[in-house]
């Protein structure tokens, strides 16, 4: 495995590793755009980086990393914060950014994988999530 490089943003240390399929059973994984890249497409290996779907699913991913905030995310992904805005208040409205906080199901061994991608509708407009 090539060496990781070490950078900061704001007082965040971000460290950038190889790609996630050279890691290993036991290695460390500290979250990076690329790591978050390489995750999309182990979701989805048929969706392409330049879908709408695609972008939103980073910045859902980004979000467990730097929290629910927009600028945060944008200087993560490093893509203007403009691009996050019309994602974001569908993601708050819907209570799945909620105060700096993600409140999801992805993690469910049945469900996490579909409730991610709703969640990525949610954002896109396509799905509207209700209260029960």
């Amino acid at each position: 495995m090539d060496k990781a490089k070490v950078s900061k943003m704001g007082n965040r240390k971000i460290i950038t590793i190889p790609k996630s399929s050279d890691l290993k059973k036991g290695d460390e994984v500290v979250i990076n755009r690329s790591f978050i890249i390489d995750e999309v497409k182990r979701l989805d290996p048929k969706i392409k980086e330049k879908d709408e779907a695609f972008f939103i699913a980073t910045i859902l991913l980004s979000s467990l990393q730097v929290g629910a905030n927009a600028k945060e995310i944008a200087e993560f992904l490093k893509v203007p914060i403009k691009r996050i805005k019309p994602y974001e208040r569908r993601l708050r409205q819907s209570k799945i950014w909620v105060k700096g906080q993600v409140g999801c199901d992805w993690f469910d061994k049945k469900t996490g994988t579909i409730s991610f991608w709703c969640d990525v509708g949610v954002a896109q407009g396509y799905i509207k999530r209700v209260e029960k």
